[in-house]
This record gives structure tokens, C-alpha cells and sequence, in this order.
């Protein structure tokens, strides 16, 4: 009987024991409430801990702290509750710690009462004077060696001030991420800035994901609202993933006012770029920059950026950049120099893509208002409307001294040439001779493709272009248009007039079937 009675104790003792492991292995909920008293314990929201900073002590891996609205200061904890106005401090991510904003302040929320946008909860480097960024915070957030499992969710990051003119104090205002791969999601950062790098968001060799952030009025001498790089370690592979990001009312001095990659892999899909904007001079990118990296941009939008003395106004593929821009928007950038729209000097694949109202600033220095490609390695371009461009010279597209240009199953129409004879309203050549299969170029005013110092006339070919151009399969005759989205009528003379050979091959897998040696299979409209 003894026996048994142990026995029993024993598996009810080991029982417990598994539970009490399983609970603390899933870890506890840390409770903030910048309107709760000082000196609590965090362990409701009855005792919520008035400072994150004392949250952030508390917890370890499998944590999550759950913050209620109000705003919370870097310097403040329960040791200091007045503020030390020191411009170092900050909130430092743990591994593995989820940190969550945008509870009530009431009562006791539960996960289904968080809503960040109606209670906002603020991460603010203003720690000194009110209102003025000379004495904030160097970095409101920083991440250092931390994994995927360290979340921030929820948050608007505002007021920090990278200005102390050494690394790493020179980038990252809003948040500093240093060899780490945090998860944001759902953040505002918001009126950040950087004498170096990275206003908003500096990732200093990491691969940081970021779903549903948002960056607006951040300002650096590159990078406005993010900078990224590798330049530690360029072989690392490191790679920064942004969905459904917005960039707006960012600016750089030199370059990428929304966002500027160099030696880091990027892939941005359903972002959006609008009004930002960037000085520029030899580089450029008013929207985004991609400089020795490789970028996926997949269903993006790039509208009303601009570049005041350099080149790209949406965006800007730089020397041995490697860009995919599939199914993306380019409308109402502007540009000084190359490339209103885009310009590309690596080696790019624009699939899918609008170029539409895409302006110079100063007619006698803008080329290419919807595309420029200046000493690119290869630029192929499938499936894409120009309309309503307009530069100096090449109102659609302006190729100059290009190693390689692929232009296939492309309209260009109503796009403008302002300068000399209006040359080339549709396509300007220099020093180049692309490869132009299965294009309409129609309506546009001036030349519709101009051609200056080739050794060769563009090998085009099955293609309608207004006022003949000699080559294999073309014709003269009007593309009847049925709307102002260019599309064809059914009795249209270019609806099987192509040639369905000269489609490059679906390296991309656009329609995911892993068959990357047929041809690509999708339409303008996307469809296959």
C-alpha cells in the first residue's frame, strides 16, 4: 500500500513539475501602463510597470510585454523616473522577447482590445528639452545580435537624432539594428533623423523582416527613411524583407530618400514609395536605391519622388545592382538627370510594370522619362506601358552606351521630347543598338524612336510604330486603342501580329509553375 501511495505521489509530483516546465518555457506577460504608479511589478495591469525600461529588465526569451498607450522615454525607469537626458540611452530588443504596443489603458484589455492605431503608443527620443532634436536620443530602438524571435509590434517610433558624428551614433535615429535579425511589425517611424545613414531604420549587417511598417518624415544623409548594409561582410547573404511598407515624406542628402540598399540583399513586396526625396548630385534614387545588392521589388508603387541634382527619380539600380521589378507602378517622379521614372546602370528585369507621368525637372538635363539606362550591363524590359512621359531627350525611354537592351511587348504612347527636334518622344538611342521585338510606339510627340552616334540601326522587329520603321514583321498602321489604359480593340491590326519566340525566358517564375525555361507566359494585364 506504501508502495503504491509513492508511486502515485510521484507521477502527481512529476505532473506538476511538466506544467510548471511547460509555463515557464512558454514564458510570462510583462505588463506596461505609463499611467499606472511607480514601483509596480509588472505582473498585471493592475501592477503594470510604469517605464518599459523596466519591462525590458524583467524579461528574458518567451516573454512578450504588452504596453498600453502613452508615450515612453529611453532614460526613465523606476530607478529614475525623472530622466537622465542621457543621449545614449535606449531600448534595447531581447532575444526572444515580444514586445507589443497599442493596448487600452483601462480596465484589464486582453489581446482582442489592442488596436495601435486608436491607442497609439509612442517610443519617443525626445528626453531633454521638448522639441528640440539636439539633445535626444541617439537611437530610440536598438537590436544587437538578436534572431527573428526578438518582435516589435505596434510601436511609433519618433525623435531620434543620430548626430554624433561617430559610428554607430551616426545612423539608425529611429532604430539602430547592428548583426541582428529583429521582426518589426506594424511600426510607425516618424520624424527620425541621421547625419550618416538610415533616419528612420539603420540594418547593419542583419536580415531584419518588417510587415506593415511605415516611414514618413525621417531624414539622413542617405537612406531618409532606411539604410542597409553589409559592407562588414558583402559575401554574407544578408537580406531585408519589407511587406505591405509604406515610405512617404522621407529625404537624403545624397541619396535614396525613401530607402538606399548597398551590399544587402532586399526583397520589397506590396510597398509603396511617395514623395520622397533626395538632393542628390552623382548618385541619386528620390524613392529607393539599390547599389551593389540584389533587390526583389514585387507589386510596388513609386509615386511623386523626386531627385533635385541626380538621376532616378523612383528608383535607382546603381553600378552592379541586380533588380526584378515585377508588376510595380512608377508615376509622377521626377528626375534632374537620368531615369525619371527609373534608371538603371546594372543589370535589371522590368516585368509587368506602368510608367506613367514621369517628368524632368529641367528639360535640358532630363533623359529618359519613364526609363534611363546609362552603361547598363543589361536592362530587359517586358509587358510594360509608357505614357504621359516626358524628358529632354527620350520621353519613354532614353538608352545610352548600354551593353545590353531587350525591349519586348511594350507600348509607348502619348510620351514627350522637348529638346533639339523633340528627339525621340518615344525611344532615344545613344551609342547603343537595343533589341526592340513586339512594341507599339504610337502617338507620341516627337521622333518616335530616335537613334544618334549608333553604329547600327536597333535591330526592331515585329512591332507597329507610327510612320513606319523598317525591320522584319513591322507595320504603320493605327494600333486602335479602345482606352487611355492602352489596351487594343478586338479589330486592332497588332493582336497577332507578334512574335511569340522572341519572349525572354521566365527566369522569375512568374506564374510559380518552377518552369523557368518557357517562355513568360503573362500578358500586360498579368495574366497568363
Amino acid at each position: 500500500m506504501g508502495g503504491t501511495t509513492n508511486l502515485k505521489t510521484s507521477a502527481v509530483i512529476s505532473i506538476f513539475l511538466m506544467a510548471i516546465l511547460c509555463s515557464l518555457a512558454a514564458g510570462q506577460t510583462i505588463y506596461v501602463d505609463s499611467h499606472t504608479p511607480d514601483n509596480n511589478d509588472g505582473s498585471s495591469w493592475a501592477k503594470a510597470y510604469k517605464y518599459l525600461q523596466d519591462g525590458l529588465t524583467d524579461a528574458s526569451s518567451g516573454d512578450q510585454i504588452w504596453v498600453a498607450r502613452g508615450t515612453y522615454r529611453p532614460d526613465v525607469s523606476n530607478v529614475n523616473p525623472t530622466g537622465s537626458a542621457d543621449r545614449d540611452a535606449t531600448f534595447m530588443l531581447v532575444n526572444g522577447v515580444e514586445i507589443y504596443g497599442g493596448f487600452p489603458s483601462s480596465g484589464d484589455p486582453n489581446w482582442s482590445d489592442r488596436d495601435p492605431e486608436i491607442y497609439e503608443t509612442l517610443l519617443s527620443g525626445d528626453i531633454n528639452k521638448p522639441g528640440d532634436a539636439n539633445d535626444n536620443s541617439y537611437h530610440v530602438v536598438t537590436g544587437f545580435d538578436v534572431d527573428p524571435n526578438a518582435i516589435i509590434d505596434g510601436f511609433t517610433i519618433t525623435g531620434g537624432n543620430a548626430n554624433r558624428g561617430t559610428a554607430p551614433d551616426d545612423r539608425g535615429g529611429g532604430m539602430y539594428n547592428d548583426n541582428g535579425s529583429p521582426t518589426v511589425i506594424g511600426c510607425t517611424f516618424s520624424g527620425n533623423s541621421a547625419s550618416i545613414s538610415g533616419g528612420g531604420m539603420h540594418n547593419e549587417d542583419g536580415s531584419p523582416e518588417l510587415t506593415g511598417c511605415t516611414f514618413t518624415n525621417n531624414a539622413a544623409e542617405s537612406g531618409g527613411g532606411v539604410y542597409n548594409d553589409s559592407w562588414d561582410d558583402p559575401a554574407a547573404g544578408n537580406r531585408v524583407i519589407l511587406t505591405d511598407c509604406t515610405f512617404s515624406g522621407n529625404s537624403s542628402v545624397v541619396a535614396g530618400g525613401g530607402m538606399y540598399n548597398i551590399y544587402c540583399d532586399s526583397a520589397l513586396i506590396n510597398c509603396t514609395f511617395e514623395n520622397n526625396s533626395s538632393v542628390g548630385g552623382i548618385y541619386g534614387g528620390g524613392g529607393l536605391v539599390n547599389d551593389r545588392s540584389n533587390a526583389t521589388i514585387t507589386r510596388c508603387s513609386f509615386s511623386e519622388n523626386s531627385i533635385t541634382k541626380g538621376s532616378g527619380g523612383g528608383f535607382h539600380n546603381m553600378d552592379d545592382g541586380n533588380a526584378n521589378v515585377i508588376g510595380c507602378n512608377f508615376t509622377g517622379n521626377s528626375a534632374y538627370n537620368y531615369g525619371c521614372g527609373m534608371y538603371n546602370q546594372g543589370t535589371a528585369t522590368v516585368v509587368n510594370c506602368t510608367f506613367e507621368d514621369n517628368s524632368g525637372h529641367l528639360y535640358t538635363h532630363s533623359k529618359g522619362g519613364g526609363i534611363a539606362d546609362y552603361y547598363g550591363d543589361s536592362l530587359t524590359v517586358v509587358n510594360c506601358i509608357f505614357n504621359g512621359n516626358s524628358a529632354g531627350f527620350g520621353g519613354g525611354m532614353f538608352n545610352r552606351r548600354s551593353s545590353s537592351v531587350n525591349v519586348v511587348n511594350c507600348t509607348f504612347s502619348g510620351n514627350s521630347a522637348s529638346l533639339g527636334e523633340m528627339e525621340g518622344g518615344g525611344i532615344y538611342n545613344r551609342d547603343c543598338n537595343p533589341v526592340i521585338t513586339n512594341c507599339i510606339i504610337w502617338g507620341n510627340i516627337g521622333d518616335q524612336i530616335y537613334n544618334y552616334y549608333s553604329t547600327a540601326d536597333p535591330n526592331i522587329t515585329y512591332s507597329c510604330i507610327q510612320d513606319s520603321y523598317p525591320g522584319t514583321g513591322n507595320i504603320s498602321s493605327n494600333p486602335m486603342f479602345s482606352s487611355s489604359a492602352l489596351r487594343l480593340q478586338d479589330s486592332s491590326p497588332c493582336i497577332d501580329a507578334g512574335n511569340n519566340n522572341a519572349l525572354p525566358p521566365d527566369t522569375l517564375d512568374l506564374d510559380y509553375d518552377t518552369d523557368v525555361n518557357e517562355p513568360i507566359p503573362l500578358d500586360l494585364a498579368g495574366s497568363s
